[in-house]
């Protein structure tokens, strides 16, 4: 009797050896020896259906197939296995786009879609400082003495016929001053007649977008239209192609450059300059990217604009969730020996938080 217990409680032990292994936290499917599964057969029904409820092991898969089949039970890896799991090539993450381990690139969906033909901008105030060119047109009302309403229309040589008055230039103006001059000439010319000017339509001026467009050539845009206008227009920029320097040159020479991030970032529109005719709005290919991912608001590709820190690329990124633990962020490059590299950072100290990044 005190033997067959021994034996009981030894082959017990080994099952449990088993289970354990087939429980680890690895979750590392190791097989039972044979020998193991005949311990296990060898006990009484009662106490294999007792381990087998404790485990989770479905006895007539044992008897059938040789191997235990293990119930999938649903568990939480800790913080710190997760960590080490991330550290050995793991993709623990939350976010989609990681567990398919892909990052987003930012930006670039902003003037996505597809190319489309020129729409006359109608519904949009003209500033006073607008310069009239050949194709605009003036509307005139004229009251008091007499009352007559007639649109003018800048002709290639950049003047307009005012009925009974005869021609005048305006090409090159602003619509202020072009107002001013229209009145005062009627002022001087019809005697107790009184004008009031407005915008009429505007003209179409044609521009070029190149470099790393989506869809790169001519566009017959409005003359009120700006670099991002353009942009959008062209189907947007390519993943190839800068988002920090999309530059504006005019016959040659660089008049203005955009910062799309500043447009995303800061709601920054100051330097979204206006285009005339014959512009060159020019992507050049897009400069040194870096990723970041795991407990922050918004992981992605990034562009560095020149040098960039740690502390940029959080600030581009919408900084950490509540639930980060920056003592124990990892910055992974390759080195001058052409190796990946893990470098463990701690972002609560400055010298690590304004750590220079490289490109990848």
């Amino acid at each position: 009797m005190i033997d067959t217990l021994s034996r009981l409680r030894l082959t017990g032990r080994a099952f449990l050896f088993v289970i354990a292994a087939l429980f680890s936290l690895q979750s590392i499917a190791l097989q039972p020896t044979p020998a193991q599964l005949e311990q296990f057969k060898g006990l009484p029904a009662a106490e294999q259906a007792r381990l087998a409820k404790q485990f989770g092991v479905d006895i007539p898969n044992v008897n059938a197939a040789q191997t235990p089949v293990v119930a999938q039970t649903n568990s939480v890896m800790p913080v710190a296995q997760q960590q080490v799991a991330e550290s050995v090539g793991g993709e623990i993450n939350t976010n989609t786009e990681m567990e398919e381990g892909k990052l987003p690139a930012f930006g670039y969906d902003l003037f996505a879609g597809q190319p489309t033909t020129f729409a006359p901008i109608t519904d949009v105030p003209v500033s006073s400082d607008y310069v009239l060119g050949p194709g605009d047109s003036l509307k005139v009302n004229l009251y008091g003495k007499e009352s007559q309403f007639f649109e003018l229309v800048v002709d290639q040589e950049g003047q307009v016929y005012i009925p009974d008055l005869g021609p005048m230039s305006l090409a090159g103006l602003d619509f202020s001053e072009a107002k001013e001059k229209i009145k005062k000439t009627i002022d001087q010319k019809m005697i107790g007649v009184k004008a009031s000017v407005s915008m009429g339509s505007l003209r179409s001026i044609r521009v070029f977008v190149l470099g790393e467009a989506r869809v790169p050539g001519s566009y017959v845009i409005s003359s009120l239209s700006t670099m991002t206008n353009a942009l959008v227009l062209s189907g947007g920029v390519s993943e190839l192609g800068s988002l920090r320097n999309i530059q504006l040159k005019r016959k040659g020479k660089l008049v203005q450059s955009l910062d799309v991030y500043d447009l995303l970032l800061k709601g920054d529109t100051s330097v979204d300059a206006q285009l005339k005719s014959g512009d060159v709005v020019f992507i050049p290919a897009v400069g040194p990217q870096v990723a970041i991912k795991g407990q922050i608001k918004r992981p992605a590709y990034y562009e560095l604009k020149g040098s960039g820190s740690v502390s940029d690329l959080l600030s581009y990124s919408g900084g950490m969730l509540a639930s980060a633990y920056p003592q124990g962020a990892t910055l992974e490059r390759v080195n001058e020996q052409n190796e990946r590299e893990f470098l463990n950072l701690d972002l609560s100290l400055n010298a690590d938080i304004n750590r220079t990044l490289k490109n990848g």
